[in-house]
């Protein structure tokens, strides 16, 4: 079936608000769990270590063992921007535009580095830079689906829902049901009024 249903009435506001929205329902999710996830044992308290506090430190353990290589300034960056949406905290954005800045001078050319750099630019809500930047991507490397994903969300950002549905549709066809392609599904869906639509792309 097509990623969009015209099945109601799109939905008033500012676009970037619901590319973004499923950013900010996750982080809530992820910020009632991690309280949840602190008990209280006897009187003392133990707090989890989250998903994105465990990559960070594996992306800095990776980096000390190969401070030349970039994977590891990549996958510290990805992490740090996970951890940024678990707080919502600006510090992580600023740590990782700093893993990618020291990967990307160890190699200009890193692909994932750049894809990197993208997901930067959408967590800042600068969508113009990431739509050309992703772009690029997207000549070199046509079937990367996490690059159309990222296209999507920029395309989302800006207001553009028609390019942006082309962006997705491309994304679920390279991986199907992967779960950030049917995030976006469902944005686009509640944007175009299909809330039933919606909730069946994230069920």
């Amino acid at each position: 079936s097509d990623l969009r249903r015209f099945s109601g009435t799109p939905t008033e506001g500012c676009p970037e608000a619901f590319a973004f929205q499923q950013r900010h329902v996750m982080k809530l999710t992820l910020t009632i769990l991690t309280v949840a996830g602190s008990v209280l044992l006897g009187g003392a308290q133990v707090t989890r270590i989250t998903p994105a506090e465990q990559r960070i430190a594996a992306g800095r353990q990776q980096i000390a063992s190969d401070p030349k290589g970039p994977e590891g300034y990549n996958n510290l960056a990805l992490a740090l921007l996970g951890r940024a949406q678990e707080t919502g905290s600006s510090e992580y954005d600023r740590q990782a535009a700093e893993a990618v800045a020291a990967g990307l001078a160890l190699a200009p050319k890193d692909f994932q580095l750049h894809k990197a750099h993208v997901a930067l630019l959408l967590a800042n809500h600068d969508c113009a830079r990431a739509r050309d930047e992703a772009r690029e991507l997207k000549q070199q490397t046509p079937d990367d689906a996490t690059v159309r994903g990222y296209l999507a969300r920029a395309y989302m950002g800006l207001g553009n829902y028609d390019d942006a549905v082309e962006s997705a549709q491309w994304m679920l066809r390279l991986q199907p049901f992967n779960v950030p392609g049917l995030l976006i599904a469902a944005d686009i869906r509640q944007h175009d009024g299909d809330l039933a639509g919606a909730l069946e792309a994230l069920g």
